[in-house]
């Protein structure tokens, strides 16, 4: 009669991945980003404008990097049974707008009029020339999801905000920090904010530039 106490060997595998992620990190404090591209191989209203934390982009420190480590197993497979996980979080961004683009907010040239809870879509038509190009809306889990796209050129962008609460793993990137999840050749830059959920991906441009994107809203 098997054990079911038994560990299977693919979550030993995974195991095994994670506490080679941490030994990386303990000997070397220039590891995140290459810890963040690890990572990503793990993983197959009113016309009140709310206002934006700013975020502390300070380098990142060996215990943020240890932590997104830990977080990887979950980033995969999710906190338990019928909890989302990043990686399927990550897949809304790979849909197809089914809604015309939201216009700008009543009274501001920098947001969306489309928001989730306190949250608004930025208008990064300033930057990069990134304009809105369509929303979808859906659901993960028990949690609603938004995701506006953006386009420049040829080029598209999506940016999803999944409602709170956060996804267990998005709570190791909070301050400023941010995981990065690789599917099918598509960079996608994760974060939390105010208990959201929020995720920005984009066939063929650079997690670099996803987040550099993402930290111009993340400072209004």
């Amino acid at each position: 009669m098997p054990d079911d106490n038994k560990p299977t060997d693919r979550s030993t595998a995974r195991t095994e991945r994670v506490r080679d992620l941490l030994r990386a990190a303990a000997v070397d404090e220039r590891a995140p980003h290459r810890l963040r591209e690890r990572i990503g191989g793990l993983s197959g209203g009113g016309a009140a404008v709310p206002r934006r934390r700013r975020p502390l982009l300070g380098a990142w420190g060996l215990g943020a990097a240890a932590i997104v480590a830990l977080a990887a197993f979950v980033a995969v497979t999710g906190a338990g049974p019928g909890v989302p996980s990043l990686a399927q979080a990550a897949t809304l961004g790979r849909q197809r707008p089914d809604a015309p683009a939201p216009g700008p907010a009543p009274g501001s040239a920098y947001w969306l009029s489309a928001r989730v809870g306190n949250l608004s879509f930025p208008n990064w038509g300033a930057y990069g020339g990134w304009r809105s190009d369509g929303e979808r809306r859906g659901q993960l889990g028990d949690r609603s999801a938004l995701t506006v796209y953006y386009a420049a050129g040829a080029r598209q962008i999506a940016y999803t905000i999944v409602a709170a609460p956060a996804l267990a793993a998005a709570g190791a990137a909070r301050g400023g920090h941010h995981i990065t999840l690789w599917q099918h050749g598509r960079a996608t830059v994760v974060w939390d904010e105010d208990g959201h959920t929020c995720l920005l991906s984009g066939a063929g441009v650079s997690p670099r530039r996803l987040w550099r994107l993402a930290s111009e809203a993340l400072r209004r």
